[in-house]
């Protein structure tokens, strides 16, 4: 049962989003989760745009808001910013997140902590033509467990856009993505690319497809 409500300032606006879950499951039956969102333009300078998220959920309600299928309790802060200059536009982002994970049999927890830096560049050059450049660094460590994981990402992508600007959907991308990661990475939870088991394996490069459209 999600609800939000927005609160405007001077070229700023605050938003709150509660997420209420009731049900029959193994480790409980409910869930809350509240989410708070402040979006800043004109952060400094003209273009450039703030974003700021703080986040906590417990029980079976997820950190993004909606219902988990796992029992869980998290907070989370993240950070971003946006901007566009004539041709240049982009978005840099950072994230701290703690959160403990439960076992539907057992129960036992599982808690981890993350820290995530990023950042995404693109430059039109054409008004239907622009090249994308994305570079992500990610560290997890989880209680009981040796090492930190890292895990790291570069992208290029050239992309079909109808304007230039960054934030301009529909989007076509033809992707180059490379990853790279440590040996603790396979025993943190999630730090590893989904499905891979392969340990001697410490890096891979993606190639494909990708198109991105809103409504």
């Amino acid at each position: 049962m999600p609800g939000a409500t927005g609160v405007p300032s001077s070229d700023g606006k605050l938003r709150a989003v509660v997420s209420l879950v009731n049900g029959d499951y193994i480790n409980g039956s409910s869930g809350f989760s509240l989410s708070l969102k402040h979006d800043q333009s004109n952060f400094g300078m003209k273009g450039l745009t703030n974003t700021l998220w703080l986040q906590a959920a417990n029980g079976h309600a997820a950190l993004s808001g909606g219902f988990s299928d796992t029992k869980n309790k998290g907070v989370r802060a993240v950070d971003s910013i946006n901007w566009q200059s004539g041709p240049w536009g982009g978005q840099a982002q950072a994230m701290w997140e703690r959160s403990k994970a439960y076992a539907d049999l057992t129960n036992a927890a599982t808690e981890v902590t993350r820290t995530s830096l990023g950042g995404r560049v693109s430059y039109a050059v054409t008004q239907n033509f622009k090249l994308l450049t994305e570079v992500g660094i990610t560290s997890a460590k989880q209680d009981g467990v040796a090492g930190t994981g890292r895990l790291n990402k570069i992208t290029f992508a050239p992309t079909l856009a109808l304007n230039g600007d960054f934030w301009s959907r529909p989007e076509l991308r033809f992707y180059a993505t490379h990853i790279s990661w440590n040996d603790a990475a396979y025993n943190i939870s999630g730090s590893t690319p989904a499905g891979l088991t392969d340990k001697s394996k410490k890096s891979a490069t993606l190639v494909g497809v990708q198109a991105e459209l809103w409504f």
